[in-house]
């Protein structure tokens, strides 16, 4: 394998690790992590929805895709609201390529609004907000903005007055947008996606980039302002054993969790021409890992579904509903750059017929249940590194302790000082013993759950549990 680019350094983990009032603390890697014994990461569990695709192509001007590739969905004042991609791929020029939009009560059951603002395959009565030849349009929803104008954001590759790259809209309602007054990053690929971090106060982009490395690696780019952006830079590259598998990385996506990052990996199996995902995660947004590298976080789906060949989530974050995240994702069921002429027959309308389907998914997963640390019939023990909490009077964990056979599942967790020792009143010894499945276990010693007394001093947490998945803690 050639010689790549240096990717960034982690940042440094600090000697004491401050904890956030109400951010989940992630066992998606080893930061938090000093001690342990008996324990297995594994990545959680996706629920397909049964009723997939939830939103299907099926109007003229959607040529047989209507799929979140970058797109975006949110939940919005009670509204759930999608911005999805089209691709008439037999077309070229502005109907070739739309970015529509679709509203919903439930995030089940979506509509197409007939907004009557571009024309596209003879007709207005569409729900068409951007048509041009483009690719990956990805949306942000950016409340912060004290501009009203630019609360909604969009990145797309396309080509311009400036050339090839990536382009910027804005718009104050998601459906009239207008384009940025300049090219964002010229040169940048056509597999971006588009995010804002929002620990940083920066807008972020993956993307490709030929200047410095041609091909299917990862790249990032950041942006106070949104119209002038950093260099990229390679964030993410295969390894030999990609290699030897024949898997690239096609694209991928980022957004904040609590104080870090996460994100889904777009992986390419070439030889079968199918795209996967894989979990990654970053302590600092610039330096990213894959959670369990080589295994499949959102597989493909059966043969002849949707999703049989490609399997990716929107660049938008996922949506908590009650106790799940809810993530909507893009389902081809076709390979990858499919083979045959542009077309095959013609549609009820005299239109192409689409070389390929592509449609929108959603799949359901409990709270922080990215990935688990998990001990099966042998006690498994988790001591953390040096943490210490400012606000926060409670202890919650989030764990599965309801495991088969009926009754083989316990946890406890204590408060060591910073050398290790049991803290008076909190050690894992005197805890009580947490059973059943929740993503809220309250922590107490004797039935007293208050935590204040540690506040501000430096303290460890101790685990033990014995046919348990421990997802996440939080002080609140």
């Amino acid at each position: 394998m050639a010689k790549l680019p240096e990717l960034p350094k982690p940042r440094p983990r600090p000697p004491v690790v401050d904890i956030a009032p109400g951010a989940p603390q992630l066992f998606v890697d080893d930061y938090l992590i000093d001690r342990s014994e008996n324990l297995v990461r594994r990545l959680g569990d996706m629920r397909k929805y049964e009723g997939n695709p939830v939103l299907s192509p099926g109007r003229p001007w959607e040529g047989g895709t209507a799929f979140p590739f970058g797109g975006g969905v949110y939940r919005i004042g009670g509204e759930w609201r999608m911005w999805y991609n089209t691709y008439r791929r037999w077309l070229k020029g502005r109907e070739r390529t739309s970015l529509c939009y679709a509203t919903s009560h439930d995030g089940i059951d979506w509509q197409k609004p007939s907004l009557s603002l571009h024309e596209v395959a003879g007709t207005r009565k569409n729900n068409v907000v951007l048509s041009l030849e483009m690719d990956n349009c990805s949306v942000i929803y950016d409340p912060e903005d004290p501009d009203a104008d630019r609360r909604f954001k969009a990145v797309a590759y396309t080509k311009g007055d400036e050339g090839t790259g990536l382009y910027g809209f804005t718009s104050e309602d998601g459906v009239h947008w207008r384009p940025s007054p300049r090219i964002l990053i010229p040169k940048a690929g056509d597999r971006t996606s588009f995010w804002y971090d929002a620990l940083r106060k920066r807008y972020v982009v993956f993307t490709r980039y030929g200047p410095v490395l041609p091909g299917r690696y990862i790249f990032r780019a950041e942006s106070e302002d949104f119209l002038n952006w950093t260099t990229p830079e390679l964030v993410l590259h295969w390894s030999e054993i990609d290699l030897a598998h024949g898997r690239q990385h096609y694209g991928a996506n980022g957004f904040v969790y609590g104080d870090m990052y996460l994100g889904f990996l777009e992986v390419f199996h070439y030889p079968y021409r199918r795209l996967d995902t894989e979990l990654i995660c970053s302590r600092d947004g610039r330096a990213w890992e894959r959670v369990c590298e080589g295994e499949v976080f959102l597989p493909n789906g059966p043969d002849r579904s949707f999703d049989q060949f490609w399997a990716f989530p929107a660049a938008s974050p996922p949506i908590r509903v009650g106790d799940e995240l809810w993530i909507y994702y893009a389902g081809r069921m076709h390979p990858h750059s499919p083979p045959g002429p542009p077309a095959h027959g013609r549609e009820p309308d005299g239109t192409p017929k689409a070389t390929f389907w592509a449609a929108t998914g959603l799949v359901r997963m409990r709270v922080d249940g990215f990935a688990s640390l998990d001990a099966s019939g042998e006690e498994g023990v988790l001591v953390t590194v040096p943490v210490r909490f400012v606000e926060g009077r409670e202890l919650r964990v989030n764990a599965d302790v309801d495991r088969p056979p009926p009754g083989s599942s316990w946890l406890k967790v204590g408060f060591l000082d910073e050398e290790g020792r049991p803290i008076a009143g909190f050690s894992p010894e005197g805890a009580d013993t947490i059973k059943g499945d929740s993503v809220a276990h309250r922590a107490s010693w004797g039935g007293r759950w208050e935590i204040s007394p540690l506040s501000g001093r430096p303290v460890r947490l101790a685990f033990r549990f014995v046919n348990t998945r421990l997802y996440s803690f939080t002080v609140r």
